[in-house]
């Protein structure tokens, strides 16, 4: 559950589009605690048992429309 730092630079010329890395390549890995006072959130949430986590993510201000029971099923 990591994502790839990196600085995207613009490319000059024409050509297709070409992913390049620039210096070292590094990986993001935040906390598996969350910030006092916050929701767990990705990675956070497959420490709890399923049933807790999906209570979190039924509590998210964006999935308020989702259907618990299919998002049970994901």
């Amino acid at each position: 559950m990591t994502s790839v730092g990196h600085d995207l630079l613009p490319m000059e010329g024409g050509g297709p589009y070409v992913f390049k890395v620039h210096g070292s390549l590094s990986h993001r890995a935040g906390s598996l605690l969350p910030a006092p006072n916050q929701p767990p959130v990705y990675a956070q949430l497959y420490i709890y048992d399923p049933d807790d986590a999906l209570t979190y993510r039924m509590d998210n201000p964006h999935n308020v429309s989702l259907d618990r029971t299919i998002m049970t099923d994901l």
